[in-house]
């Protein structure tokens, strides 16, 4: 038995978009749309409207990294879709997801920061109470 086989022979298109996704799944897909617009929309929802009300209700020092802080969840959610609708573009939407997880990392880390009063408290603090500091990590 001979099981060698052309593969150029198949016709894989080079991009998987939503319609190859229809086309596999079928109806199912109806529902797979369905489900992410019901979690998409919540997220954009309170995303804006919490930037909208950020800056008359916080400190204005803080009101930058919280403003990256709340565009973080929206943010995740509509490249997670845009990867779900499009498969094909899963290894540029996980690296862009990563980044979008260390970007939130640094301005959560920013945002502590500021609302310690800055980098030397942090120290005088681990200082006074004879915290030491994990330099190395």
């Amino acid at each position: 038995m001979n099981f060698t086989m052309n593969c150029s022979s198949l016709g894989i298109p080079s991009i998987v978009g939503p319609r190859q996704v229809f086309d596999s799944i079928g109806h199912w897909n109806t529902a797979v749309y369905v489900i992410l617009v019901l979690h998409l929309t919540p997220v954009w929802i309170v995303g804006t409207l919490t930037l909208t009300r950020l800056r008359a209700s916080c400190h204005p020092q803080l009101v930058a990294p919280l403003a990256w802080l709340v565009s973080i969840p929206p943010a995740l959610m509509s490249l997670t879709t845009a990867g779900i609708l499009v498969p094909s573009l899963g290894k540029y939407i996980e690296v862009l997801l990563e980044i979008v997880l260390s970007l939130g990392l640094v301005k959560f880390i920013d945002f502590i920061t500021i609302l310690c009063g800055g980098q030397q408290a942090i120290v005088n603090f681990c200082s006074d109470n004879m915290i030491l500091l994990p330099i190395g990590s």
